[in-house]
């Protein structure tokens, strides 16, 4: 359909029962790609430093393409895995990175849309596994959930159902309905009901949330306040009383 589009919660856990929904997992990199982690929070943040140092170099001003700053990214990731702390392996490591082809198109039908990706890195090696198209790819703790991940593959497959009622607001916006509504309706520990939507697309790279208002201005669904960086996230787990580097999404 012309799009690639990740689903991003705001939980983080410590251990098997405590959670907050507090942070921001996804990050615009460069103007046509954002990337996000799970696993280990301060862990995640120092890949996204490692990721900023791969491309810190490169000429930006064309785009950037995707699958070849993941294979930069992997050695780097690897190389900061292997240095990480006990309790930061421990938690573990996912990246996901959503991107745009610079100068690449596909044609769909009559329109010609730009080319897109999907990447997605796991530790301890962090071999890029690019999505192929209706791959849907998951980290975290919602790639345990199999009413979830059943969804997400149920959208996919009747896609001409759900496209009744996307043709106005776009695919990516009717999936995120969907499991909005699941995630309120089936509450699972350490997932959040609180969306972002990262959808790339012949605009760009675009981020949005789940929010839902009423017709007088107020909310049915808000999301609250999260840490968009570790200095903020650190802050905030000092006020909630944890520690930060044992924090995991």
């Amino acid at each position: 359909m012309g799009y690639s589009f990740a689903l991003s919660d705001i939980k983080v856990s410590w251990g098997s029962n405590i959670e907050k929904d507090c942070l921001q997992k996804f990050y615009s990199i460069t103007n046509n790609m954002r990337a996000g982690f799970a696993g280990s929070v301060s862990l995640g943040f120092k890949m996204l430093i490692g990721l900023a140092e791969c491309i810190q170099n490169e000429k930006e001003e064309k785009g950037l393409i995707p699958t070849y700053i993941a294979q930069k990214w992997s050695r780097k990731a690897k190389r900061i895995y292997d240095n990480a702390s006990p309790i930061e392996k421990k938690l573990g490591c996912q990246l996901l990175m959503i991107g745009t082809f610079p100068e690449s198109k596909i044609d769909i039908g009559d329109i010609r849309n730009t080319k897109t990706a999907v990447i997605k890195l796991s530790g301890p090696n962090f071999k890029p596994y690019i999505a192929n198209q209706h791959d849907i790819v998951s980290i975290g703790s919602g790639s345990s959930i199999d009413e979830h991940k059943r969804l997400i593959e149920w959208c996919d497959s009747n896609v001409n159902n759900v496209f009744g009622f996307a043709e106005t607001i776009g695919l990516p916006a009717a999936f995120n309905i969907l499991v909005t509504d699941q995630l309120q309706n089936n509450p699972k520990f350490g997932i959040s009901k609180h969306l972002h939507i990262i959808t790339a697309d012949n605009r760009g790279i675009c981020m949005s949330n789940n929010n839902r208002q009423n017709e007088d201005g107020s909310y049915s669904l808000q999301m609250p306040k999260v840490a968009s960086g570790y200095k903020e996230f650190l802050e905030m787990a000092k006020g909630y009383g944890f520690r930060a580097e044992a924090a995991s999404t």
